[in-house]
């Protein structure tokens, strides 16, 4: 069902996708929008326990667009470094495929929210994250991509690099 990767020698590992998927804070959430448009946005994210988690709000484009059609993809790209005297980039990306689904309530929920506050305010304090949950908790949601497939490709520049680091590593 999902495409094997082109330029094979290029892909990651399982393994290098979550640690991307890990360090990453942002990517773009693509989903089937109003009259069949893809909907994309930039969206920050979490990736915990093998699923993608974002937050919103409990009503928009978002959510009418997964209770339509539950099938979405998330980009993140890694690297990002232009090299302009080679016309090219140093980059590492992933796509996860999968199933969202809305979560309201219970220990997901609210483990999701406590980690997302940990990654994006770590320096803030337990009183601060409660006070700004009891704030936002009537209108959040959390949504969660459970993947069905993932992939990640590493630009030649960043592959090189990679390749040189195993080589020197041998020795």
């Amino acid at each position: 069902m999902f495409r094997k990767l082109r330029r094979s020698n290029q892909q990651m590992t399982l393994q290098e996708c979550e640690e991307l998927l890990n360090k990453g804070t942002e990517g773009v959430l693509a989903l089937c929008g109003d009259g069949g448009y893809p909907y994309a946005l930039p969206i920050n994210y979490i990736y915990k326990d093998g699923a993608v988690y974002f937050h919103c709000g409990k009503m928009g484009h978002k959510i009418d667009a997964i209770r339509n059609n539950p099938k979405a993809s998330f980009c993140v790209i890694g690297g990002k470094e232009v090299i302009p005297d080679k016309y090219t980039t140093k980059y590492s990306s992933v796509i996860v495929f999968g199933k969202m689904t809305e979560l309201y309530e219970g220990e997901e929920f609210f483990s999701a929210i406590h980690d997302f506050t940990y990654k994006f305010v770590p320096n803030g304090t337990a009183q601060d994250y409660q006070n700004e949950l009891a704030k936002d908790i009537k209108g959040l949601c959390i949504l969660k991509l459970t993947p069905e497939h993932i992939s990640g490709k590493m630009g030649r520049e960043m592959l090189k690099e990679k390749n040189k680091e195993i080589y020197y590593d041998k020795d």
